[in-house]
């Protein structure tokens, strides 16, 4: 789920989640590797832009992203530049 400054609420029911353990390749000198692995998991969620949604992305600030129950707030700079990039994307578009 996006939440957008105006209250607009936007959800993508295909959205992809990926879910990786973070980890490291330890290389043990004479071509040997092994791999350490934190504990800490890194998630990701994919929200596809269409045809629907473009014009608010581009439009408005997102403030808020909810994936499942865990919501984070979206710092203005990070909502500026998420902005920008969705205009870009609909200039190249046209």
């Amino acid at each position: 789920m996006i939440e957008l400054e105006d209250g607009t609420i936007l959800k993508d029911e295909q959205a992809a989640i990926n879910c990786n353990s973070e980890g490291a390749v330890i290389n043990g000198g004479n071509a040997n590797s092994s791999s350490a692995w934190s504990g800490k998991y890194l998630l990701q969620a994919f929200f596809h832009i269409t045809q629907e949604n473009i014009g608010k992305l581009a439009s408005e600030k997102i403030i808020k992203v909810q994936l499942h129950d865990l919501a984070k707030m979206v710092n203005t700079k990070e909502a500026d530049h998420i902005v920008q990039y969705i205009s870009c994307l609909v200039q190249v578009k046209e």
